[in-house]
């Protein structure tokens, strides 16, 4: 995914914090009001704003821990929604077929800058 043209970054994320996630981890970020998590699945990285689209309240239940238990899927802790990693989709829970809100990831030297996503973007 790349960047909306002229969009500003949301903030940026040290790259050796997203280069060590080992498969099924996760690394969450603050930058101001807005909080972000990365997902390594895949040898990917897919990150999403951390807030559920069922009432816009962070998913994580400690932080870094936005997976369910075999961490196949991003889980809400607070519904127990789960969510596909690759796509952000609802599957199960109280958002069923809504999706996370992605951001995009773009590498320069020794950070990552993060996007919002383009209107009508997924993941």
């Amino acid at each position: 995914m790349s960047p909306p043209p002229s969009a500003a970054p949301l903030g940026s994320i040290a790259r050796e914090n997203l280069d060590k996630l080992n498969e099924g981890e996760c690394f969450g970020v603050a930058f101001d009001q807005i909080e972000v998590f990365v997902v390594r699945h895949r040898q990917q990285l897919f990150g999403y704003l951390n807030r559920c689209p069922h009432l816009s309240i962070p998913l994580e239940w400690m932080p870094h821990q936005f997976l369910d238990e075999a961490k196949q899927y991003i889980q809400c802790t607070t519904h127990h929604a789960l969510f596909k990693i690759a796509t952000g989709k609802c599957i199960v829970g109280p958002c069923e077929g809504q999706s996370l809100t992605p951001v995009n990831l773009q590498q320069q030297a020794d950070q990552y800058l993060v996007f919002p996503a383009a209107a009508g973007e997924s993941a």
